[in-house]
Order: structure tokens, then C-alpha cells, then sequence
């Protein structure tokens, strides 16, 4: 496979920023590079309603904006990816500022999107809103697989709770999430 396939293959068309695969795959870097994270699961609200009024054009671009803000505000080393596209418009964010700081950040982003919103060529602005969980891990302890589902599980209870939202996942929820995955294990 040649470079650039590579490229097409782990890079999301639309934001340009890598897929929740290339994170798998360089899981191992992380590894080496870091002892402890902040693994951030960022969920934007109303993509399905933005499409629907705007367009999937539009859609795009605010996926586009959400991209570039978030990179603004997590990215620390350019040459080192820290913001991955999960899925529809769901991203996964990897930073090696404790929980509490990445909470302070989400809640700077809350305030950014608030202040600047997403613009349109036509129509009113978007306002980005979102749910977002950060789990504080140990990096050489956790398998990436269990991670994303322990942060997935995190998510849904919180957009169960309210639809907006950011939440640090504490040792006792982790707990409680990784139990019930257990208890799922045939």
C-alpha cells in the first residue's frame, strides 16, 4: 500500500483530522509518549437537525469549524495528532493535561462557540452546543477498545441526564462502567 493510500485510508475526508482507526493503530505511540491522559469524548449536538435545515454542504463546514476549533484549543504538538473523528459527528481528543484542566478547557470551548458561532453563507448562525466526558487514564493500563467503550457508556448516561453537558468520569464510575462490561462477556 502506498503512502498515500494510507493517508485516504486514516484521514477523515471531511475535517481532514485522522479516524478513530488511526488512533488504534498508533496506540503504541501514545504509549511511549505518554505515562498519563485526558481522553476526551466530544459529542456536538444537532448535526442531524443542521443537516436537515442546512444541508449536508453546511453540515460539512460546521464539522469542518468544530475540527479546526478543537485542534486550536487541544492540539500542544502539531506533529503529533491529538484529535480524532470517532464517528458521524462525534470526535475522540488525546492530551496529556489532567482531567480538570480539559474540563476548564471544554468549558473555555463552551464560551468560544457561544461568542463565535458557525456562520452560513445563508441563515442564522449555528450555535455549537455538546456533551463531552474526559476520563483520566493511565495509559499503560488500559486497552483502547475497553477505553472507547467505557467513555462511550460515560456519554450516553450523561446526554441521558441532559443533552449538553461536561463531565469528568470519576475512579467510581470507571468502576462501575468496567463491571457492567464484564458482566456483558459471554
Amino acid at each position: 500500500m502506498q503512502k498515500q493510500d494510507v493517508k485516504i485510508r486514516y484521514t477523515d475526508p471531511v475535517t481532514e483530522i485522522p479516524l478513530r482507526s488511526d488512533l488504534e493503530k498508533s496506540w503504541n505511540l501514545v504509549r511511549e509518549r505518554y505515562d498519563k491522559i485526558s481522553y476526551i469524548l466530544f459529542d456536538p449536538k444537532d448535526a442531524t437537525l443542521i443537516n436537515a435545515f442546512y444541508g449536508y454542504t453546511i453540515g460539512d463546514e460546521v464539522l469542518k469549524y468544530t475540527a479546526k476549533t478543537l485542534k486550536n484549543v487541544f492540539e500542544e504538538d502539531p506533529g503529533f495528532p491529538q484529535i480524532y473523528r470517532f464517528g458521524g459527528d462525534t470526535f475522540i481528543i488525546i492530551t496529556e493535561i489532567s482531567p480538570e484542566e480539559a474540563f476548564n478547557r471544554l468549558h473555555y470551548l463552551r464560551q468560544y462557540f457561544s461568542l463565535y458561532p458557525f456562520v452560513p453563507p445563508v441563515g442564522k448562525p449555528v450555535q455549537i452546543s455538546f456533551a463531552a466526558v474526559i476520563l483520566g487514564v493511565d495509559v499503560k493500563k488500559v486497552i483502547p477498545e475497553e477505553l472507547l467503550w467505557i467513555a462511550e457508556r460515560a456519554l450516553i448516561e450523561l446526554k441521558n441526564v441532559s443533552k449538553e453537558g461536561i463531565e469528568i468520569v470519576t475512579e467510581k464510575w470507571m468502576e462501575r462502567l468496567y463491571k457492567k462490561r464484564e458482566s456483558l462477556k459471554l
